[in-house]
Order: C-alpha cells, then sequence, then structure tokens
C-alpha cells in the first residue's frame, strides 16, 4: 500500500460509494480491485475528508467523468444479464470439450486421392435406442432388445461395414470415412414407460454406449485412419417431455455423448468431429452435397402411403428453403422412422433397435434391425450400396 494517493483521488473513492450501492461496483467503475477500494476509502475517512469537500468534486469536468464511469458499469451490468444465458452455455461446451472453435475441416476432406480411387464409405448409424427393452413374448416374438443384444448388434454392424468394403470390393482405395450419427443413439426419458422399463439410468446408458461406440471407431481406423464423424442428435435424447425449438441440440443427452467421443479422439487429428449446433448439418463429399437430419420434424404417415407422403413434403420444404439460403443438397439423410429406403434424392435409415411394441399396435411393417452403408464417388456420386442387417431373417427370440 506505498501507493502515494492524492486528495482527488480519495474524493473520487467517497463519490462512488454515494454513486453505487455495492463496492464491488464502486470499484469497477473506478478501474480498480475492491481490496484497493475498501483501502482508498479508509484513508478518505482517516484523513476526515468528507463528500464534496475537494475542488475537484464541484469541477464539472471530474463530475462528467463520475457520471460516465456510472453510466458505463450500468450497460456492463445489462450487458452481462443479457449475455447471461449464452454465457453459461459457453462454459458447459468448454468443460466437455473445446467446441467454441469454429470446425478446422482438414485439406484430406476435399482432396481426392490420385489415379484410381474407389470414392469415400459411409455408415449411417442411427436409432439405437440403447438400454431399452422390447420384450419378444409382447410382439409375437418376431424381435427382442436389451443392452446385449444391441452391444452384439453393434458389433456386427462395424465387423460387416468393415468386411464389405475390404473383401467384397476389388482393390478398394478410400479417401476417408465417414461415420453419420443420426441420433436417437439413446432410449431416453420422454415416455413414462420409457423411464419405467429402460435397462438402467440415463447416465449409465451414455457411458456403456460410449464404449461401444469408441470400440467401433477404433475398429474403423485400423483400416481408415482419417475419418469424419457427423453428428446430429435425435428426439429421444431431449431433457423435457414436450418438444423444444430453442437450444434443441444443447439440451440433448446426445449432444453429450457426441462431445464425450469428440474428447475421447481428440488427440487423433485425422478423426473429425462435425456435431451440429441445429437441427440440421450440411456437409459435402467431393461435389456431392448431403443434409444430415433426424427426421422427428416430419408429421404424419397414416394411411396407405404410410411414412412416403410426410417426407417428400419435408424434403421439399428444406430443398425450397436450401435454395433460399444458397445452400442447396442433392441428398436429405434421416433416421427416426426405423425404415430403411432410398429414394430420389432421399436416403432414409432403419434401426438397430428393430421391431417394438409401438411398431406392433400401430400395425407398422415388419422389418429386421437394419442400418445403411454406401459409398460416394469423386465424379458419379453414390455408387456401391448396403443394407446392413444385425438379424438373421427368421430369428426367434
Amino acid at each position: 500500500m506505498g501507493t502515494k494517493l492524492t486528495e482527488d483521488d480519495l474524493q473520487s473513492v467517497l463519490a462512488a460509494e454515494q454513486t453505487y450501492s455495492t463496492h464491488i461496483e464502486a470499484a469497477r467503475a473506478l478501474g480498480i480491485g475492491v481490496s484497493a477500494y475498501s483501502e482508498r476509502l479508509r484513508r478518505a475517512r482517516a484523513r476526515g475528508i468528507k463528500p464534496g469537500a475537494s475542488v475537484v468534486a464541484t469541477d464539472n469536468l471530474d463530475l462528467l467523468r463520475r457520471q460516465n464511469a456510472r453510466l458505463e458499469g450500468e450497460i456492463k451490468s445489462m450487458v452481462k444479464r443479457l449475455g447471461e444465458h449464452d454465457d453459461t452455455l459457453h462454459i458447459v461446451k468448454n468443460l466437455i470439450h473445446d467446441c467454441d472453435e469454429p470446425a478446422r475441416p482438414p485439406k484430406w476432406i476435399t482432396k481426392p486421392t490420385v489415379g484410381k480411387n474407389t470414392g469415400v464409405p459411409t455408415l449411417f448409424l442411427s436409432d439405437i435406442h440403447y438400454d431399452e427393452v422390447v420384450k419378444a413374448d409382447q410382439i409375437s416374438r418376431v424381435n427382442a432388445y436389451d443392452r446385449a443384444i444391441a452391444n452384439v448388434r453393434l458389433e456386427r454392424l462395424f465387423t460387416k461395414a468393415i468386411d464389405l468394403l475390404i473383401h467384397h470390393m476389388a482393390k478398394p482405395q478410400y479417401d476417408y470415412f465417414v461415420l453419420n450419427l443420426g441420433g436417437d443413439c439413446l432410449s431416453g426419458l420422454i415416455h413414462e414407460e420409457l423411464r419405467e422399463t429402460n435397462e438402467a439410468p440415463i447416465s449409465q446408458s451414455i457411458l456403456a454406449l460410449m464404449d461401444q461406440l469408441i470400440a467401433g471407431i477404433e475398429m474403423l481406423l485400423v483400416h481408415f485412419p482419417k475419418m469424419i464423424v457427423n453428428g446430429v442428435v435425435g428426439n429421444h435424447g431431449r431433457w423435457d417431455k414436450k418438444p423444444r425449438m430453442k437450444n434443441r441440440v444443447y439440451e440433448n443427452y446426445e449432444w453429450l455423448l457426441y462431445q464425450f467421443l469428440a474428447r475421447h479422439f481428440g488427440d487423433n487429428k485425422d478423426v473429425v468431429f462435425n456435431v451440429a449446433d441445429g437441427a440440421d448439418l450440411p456437409y459435402t463429399i467431393y461435389s456431392t452435397r448431403y443434409l444430415l437430419t433426424h427426421g422427428d420434424q416430419f408429421k404424419g404417415g397414416s394411411g396407405i402411403a404410410g411414412a412416403l407422403s410426410p417426407l417428400m413434403l419435408g424434403d421439399a420444404r428444406k430443398r425450397k428453403r436450401a435454395i433460399a439460403i444458397d445452400q442447396p443438397f442433392d441428398y436429405l439423410m434421416m433416421g427416426h422412422w426405423h425404415t430403411l429406403w432410398m429414394a430420389k434424392g432421399i436416403i432414409v435409415n432403419g434401426s438397430v433397435k428393430g421391431y417394438d411394441e409401438y411398431a406392433s399396435q400401430s400395425n407398422f411393417d415388419f422389418e429386421l434391425p437394419q442400418q445403411w452403408m454406401f459409398v460416394t464417388h469423386p465424379q458419379w456420386g453414390i455408387t456401391a450400396r448396403w443394407p446392413i442387417i444385425l438379424e438373421k431373417p427368421g430369428t426367434k427370440f
């Protein structure tokens, strides 16, 4: 405390004390720390200086400075209140992973190899509904599901994907690998019956599924050392029972799952995570443009046309908006519908869970658990494509 203080310095402290309600606000307005403010206030009182006793206090310039300092303090306080929610969001994101950094795709994403090139394979993984329990005796014994079955099917998915791409293609040469996580990876808690029948609490489900996905990604990296993981959240992982538009992504357990995965592979610069901050994620492979979404935005599906009507209508609306904002796409990719099909410009994924009580009671068509995989060629777009079936037809549970 060896700083030499003038009477003007001490007078400004007394003036700040009268202007602000707390020492913190007063110290901030003066540009000093709280301890320094308290020490100056003590010295002013010890010298018997009274508010208004200094000539500087009556000086118009000094008065304007104090008023300006007070207004600056009020403005900072207002800005802080307005940005409180965003600040909290950024803190959460930074605690989990350095997510506020803009995406920096490596050059190999858009740079094809020279010579013979098979293209870029994409494995579309969605609608795992991890830790949901499906009882075989409640759906004519055509399917069953629990954590153990999910783990077997996930291992089968990654193993079959590698086998098809490596051993069933003639001298393949791939630039990199794309893994699309299309949402509804977790069973979630949006329905009371799920909360009652899920195999484990949601926090344990996240960790257990993370282990399975890490194992699958590491299996792929043995054969495809360069990889992009794209992610959008689904509707089953949301925190609230009612769907929300504000902060849809961040208030969803799947966003946490994706960030944990990104953090695990953070030291590998050849594994790039691209997690959407909104419902849709546009990306490009060579010159082919994709839009990845979950698919729960599209409603309807009754009648003889089934899901075709809402999907075609939703695709038309998204394409119209995409053109208006100069982000056109060639293929719309989605999960959610648990029905594997690929029409012109639309790719809809199946599910890992398979047929369940809801599908049975709604009289939906039976479908085996299956997922899409396809290859994007630099010149021809989508060429080879496979539905990877995760259970043998006719399996009895």
